[in-house]
């Protein structure tokens, strides 16, 4: 019986995560953003913001993807900003930033450029993040999106993003 009523729960755990990617006519913080990662909703949980989607790893509530929609397009960045390390006020100043490049990945048939925004710290870990980038949502209305992600940096982690990154889809 337990095993019949798990099952049961395990398929419909399921069939909500893959439904948070797919307009169900109701206005939920998740339906006022057009974007979404179809295979980060079946397999981590779905959590809808007031300005976006985060999708948490269930092994690792610190990795997580977050599609936020922002007001406007933003202002262009020349280079990445410095990567903001760890500061714990242990010296008057923080130390500085280190420098970085570009990364770039494609999002919904498009060049993005991401970057990493700082080191984490012990209670989270690294941030990555896109620039704002416009879409077309499928009403014909422009949107724009920043994509963060906090990730633990382990083996292949910037292709493992950047593959997150590029299986974002239209709602």
């Amino acid at each position: 019986m337990m095993n019949h009523l798990f099952r049961a729960f395990v398929t419909l755990t399921a069939i909500t995560l893959v439904s948070s990617c797919v307009d169900s006519g109701t206005q939920s913080a998740s339906q006022r953003v057009s974007l979404c990662q179809p295979s980060l909703a079946t397999r981590w949980s779905v959590q809808e913001e007031s300005d976006g989607v985060r999708y948490i790893d269930p092994k690792s509530s610190l990795t997580f993807f977050f599609i936020r929609k922002m007001a406007g397009p933003g202002s262009a960045m020349a280079q990445p900003p410095l990567i903001q390390p760890m500061y714990a006020g242990e010296t008057p100043q923080p130390p500085p930033g280190k420098p970085q490049f570009w990364k770039y990945t494609k999002i919904l048939g498009q060049n993005v450029r991401w970057y990493q925004e700082d080191e984490g710290s012990g209670a989270d870990y690294p941030a990555f993040v896109t620039e704002v980038f416009a879409i077309t949502n499928a009403q014909g209305k422009r949107e724009y999106y920043k994509i963060v992600v906090c990730h633990g940096m382990g083996s292949n982690y910037v292709s493992e993003i950047d593959s997150w990154m590029r299986g974002v889809a239209l709602r």
